[in-house]
């Protein structure tokens, strides 16, 4: 097992506790799926902490950010990562048209995996108003996005993990909005971290964070073709 692997890179940051949030999830992977039991059976993981510009307000620096993203790019590269994620599900929207020098797991591209596996049609949306108001997920996979006010109170809850409040409270108001019946796409990475301090009780919820965990260790460990 101790074998040398490929290097992970994360671009955290957005929101930094979604950043961890992926980078312990890769952990459990290793350990749970490929028996990781010494600290040289793990693979080399690089986590960047970036405190990228606001994407919550009514005002994006589009140009800023695409700067920034390309930054953070550049120096998983530099620092010859083979497989990269971005913990942010609205970073996507900022992406280069392009990408050469590190293989990007695409969080929206395994979430529309995912969900064409399971056969999961039409999912419910959960995100940032930024990723809702383009359409982001809607330009990979047929969805829709909650109305406006109940928008707000997901960019409430998004704020609330940032800032390090309550994960059970947020859990309990994150689940009043959404009926039991439908499937939900967590398709902003707080949104997943709280998911993982108390599961919401749905029956079809799809955790990008997870998929993409999983996606990058079967990389790794050579267990899946990209």
């Amino acid at each position: 097992m101790s074998c040398r692997k490929s290097s992970i890179g994360i671009i955290g940051g957005a929101g930094p506790t979604a950043g961890a949030h992926l980078f312990q999830k890769i952990i459990a992977v290793c350990q749970e799926y490929y028996h990781c039991k010494r600290d040289a059976d793990f693979p080399h993981i690089i986590l960047m902490n970036y405190p990228f510009a606001d994407m919550l307000g009514e005002e994006v620096n589009r140009n800023l950010i695409n700067e920034q993203l390309k930054e953070n790019i550049s120096n998983l590269i530099a620092n010859k990562v083979a497989f990269a994620a971005i913990a942010c599900n609205t970073l996507h929207g900022f992406l280069p048209s392009k990408i050469e020098g590190v293989i990007l797991v695409h969080i929206i591209e395994e979430t529309k995996r995912y969900l064409n596996e399971k056969n999961w049609k039409t999912p419910l949306i959960l995100c940032s108003s930024t990723a809702a108001k383009s359409k982001l997920h809607a330009n990979y996979f047929e969805c829709y996005y909650p109305e406006a006010s109940t928008q707000k109170k997901i960019d409430d809850l998004i704020e609330a993990v940032t800032a390090g409040c309550c994960l059970k409270i947020s859990s309990s108001l994150l689940s009043s909005l959404i009926d039991e019946n439908e499937t939900v796409v967590l398709g902003c990475t707080e949104l997943s971290v709280i998911h993982e301090v108390e599961p919401l009780r749905h029956l079809k919820v799809c955790n990008p964070n997870q998929i993409v965990a999983e996606k990058m260790c079967a990389l790794v460990f050579n267990q899946a073709d990209f």
